[in-house]
This record gives C-alpha cells, structure tokens and sequence, in this order.
C-alpha cells in the first residue's frame, strides 16, 4: 500500500465534533502520501457495538480493515444475557491481481470490474485456495451457550446472505453497528456491503452430532 495515498475511514463512529477525522480523502482530508503519517484523534461516545475501519482511496478499501469492539460501560448490561462468546467475523474478498490495476482497467474501457478470486471470512479465503492456512475460521461453542457474533461486510460491492442452523433461537441485534432490541431472524439475513450485524444465538446440539 505504499504506493498509494491512503485515508482512513471509522465506519459507523458518530464524528460528532471531529468531522475532520472521519477519513474520506478530499472529502474530509487530504490522503495521507507513502512514506507520510498522520494521528487520528477523535472519541467514540454514547455508541455500544460493532464498529470497523478500513483504507478510504478508491479500492484499496480491499486492503486493510479491522474491528473496533465496544462492549458496555462497567456497571451496565447487554441488552440481552450476556454472551458466553463474543467473537468477530469479518467477510472480504481478495483479489490475485492489483486491487487498484482492477477499477483502473474498469474506468480505461469502461467495463464492470472484475470479480475477486475468493471471498474470505478474517482474511482467509477457505480450503480451496493454494493462500489460505489449512483450516478456514472455526469458533468453538457449547450445546446451550449464549453466543454473539459481530459480523463485518468489507467487501468491495457484494451483498451477502447469511443463516445459523441448529439454533434454539436468534436474534438480531444491530441498527448502524450499535447494540438495539433484537429482532428474531426466520431464514436468513441480506448483509449489504461496508454493512455490520450483531447476531445472539442459543445452540441447542453439540457440534458434530446430528
């Protein structure tokens, strides 16, 4: 990423009186030139929840990216039993070739872009793939725990659909990246891109029995 001018963006952070650190280049600063380095200051207040931040200049939004966990203030609750496990996430995409060479070709013949090569769950694209570590992401749970997983869309342009299957109950529990009264999920969830969900679920077997 060297090569390019890059911003920082934290999405879902209210920058309520720092609008300056909210990271969109030309927007509300000027990119950050290789070799350069520039400090966000700004302070995440009254939000509880699942935040993220990722690269802001054109696509290299496909390149770093992280969560930011809020849990609640001491002395107060979840808005539901509080988890036995609290794991992040995060779903991308990677591409063999240059992120950055993809949309210029794009823009030069006026052609949709390419697709990715792989989609990745925490930056490892599964089994299937010469990149990947031998196993894809594994969270370990018990028979009648409480869970919460905090799920991130960083993908570039995809929408994605997502399901638990042999659960008690779930719920979600997400508006904007904060915590809210949950909703109960029937089928499956639509996750639009640069998109953040708060899942709570009850597993009522044992992995691996049927």
């Amino acid at each position: 990423m060297a090569r390019y001018n890059v911003t920082i963006h934290w999405h879902g952070a209210r920058q309520i009186t720092t609008p300056w650190a909210d990271g969109p280049d030309f927007i509300t600063q000027c990119p950050i030139r290789p070799g350069g380095s520039y400090t966000y200051r700004f302070t995440i207040s009254g939000q509880e929840g699942t935040l993220w931040w990722h690269a802001h200049s054109s696509w290299l939004r496909a390149t770093v990216n992280g969560a930011i966990v809020i849990h609640p203030k001491l002395g107060d609750s979840y808005l539901f039993p509080k988890p036995k496990c609290d794991s992040v996430i995060a779903l991308g995409e990677w591409w063999d070739a240059n992120p950055i060479e993809v949309i210029r070709e794009a823009t030069r013949t006026g052609a949709t872009p390419n697709v990715s090569d792989a989609y990745t769950i925490n930056g490892q694209p599964g089994d299937l793939y010469k990149c990947s570590n031998k196993d894809t992401v594994i969270v370990p749970i018990d028979s009648g725990e409480t869970n919460l997983i905090r799920v991130i869309n960083s993908t570039l342009n995809q929408q994605l659909f997502i399901t638990i299957v042999h659960v008690s109950s779930s719920h979600c529990h997400c508006k904007n990246g904060n915590f809210k009264e949950g909703k109960a999920i029937e089928s499956f969830l639509t996750l639009m891109t640069t998109r953040m969900l708060m899942l709570i679920w009850v597993m009522n077997r044992k992995m691996g029995s049927k």
